[in-house]
């Protein structure tokens, strides 16, 4: 513990809305430690406060697409322009699922009509299906096809594509394929009042609250213990998941 401290010390030092817990997995025990400046929230056990875990969704989405593969709704070398049947756009019958969840399909990290000026507390929550429509008429990063870029829009697009092909929400995949076989019960788009009351808002820099940011492909929200034991229980035989690999194709 000591020497956790130390490791930490610089980081939470002078921070007044600081919020930090940390799960350490040792020999299939855990243990948590928390280092925290709000005395309200110091009296919430580390295992039991909420965080918003922001883009470990996407690794949510590609394990889905897998699990939607393995029950043969879809294949991951399927072409995105499969999918996306009131677009006429050649690049999208270039790219498949699968470049989408591996951040190889050329696509930019956000969509060039992505004004995030808009409303910048939740610039997600503002871009809609008519926007990705008129995107996807024009975009062609056919030249990046292949070279590792991260996207927040491609991998939004393939979650749409899952939850069109599915006829399903995102939540309701998510927790068909990953919160209910792992019971992460805490793990959800929407929570309910008693769990608001252990929920960890951020804050800037400036000690501004920020409000969380919830878009239709999903930022969610769970708690350090349920995530430790989603990574223990990718590892385990007892439930694994299909892989999705990176394939360079020169």
């Amino acid at each position: 513990m000591m020497d956790l401290q130390s490791i930490v010390s610089d980081y939470t030092k002078d921070k007044k809305h600081l919020q930090l817990v940390i799960g350490i997995v040792r020999e299939g025990d855990i243990e948590y430690y928390s280092f925290d400046n709000n005395k309200k929230k110091r009296l919430i056990p580390p295992e039991h406060k909420l965080f918003e875990i922001g883009s470990i969704t996407k690794v949510f989405t590609s394990i889905i697409l897998l699990e939607m593969e393995r029950e043969k709704l879809l294949s991951s070398d399927d072409m995105v322009g499969k999918f996306v049947q009131n677009v006429e756009n050649d690049y999208l019958n270039k790219i498949t699922l699968r470049s989408l969840a591996t951040h190889t399909s050329g696509l930019p990290i956000l969509a060039t009509n992505h004004n995030l000026a808009k409303k910048r507390s939740n610039p997600y929550s503002m871009y809609t299906e008519q926007d990705l429509t008129a995107f996807l008429s024009t975009a062609d990063y056919t030249d990046s096809i292949g070279s590792f870029g991260y996207s927040n829009i491609g991998v939004g697009l393939l979650g749409y594509i899952l939850c069109k092909v599915s006829g399903s929400t995102y939540d309701e995949l998510l927790k068909k394929y990953i919160t209910s076989p792992l019971k992460m019960n805490e793990t959800a788009v929407m929570l309910d009042s008693e769990q608001n009351s252990r929920f960890l808002n951020g804050h800037a820099s400036s000690g501004k609250r920020l409000p969380s940011k919830i878009t239709n492909i999903g930022y969610k929200r769970g708690r350090v213990n349920v995530l430790l034991h989603y990574t223990q229980g990718i590892h385990s035989p007892a439930y694994s998941f299909a892989r999705i690999e990176y394939r360079h194709e020169s």
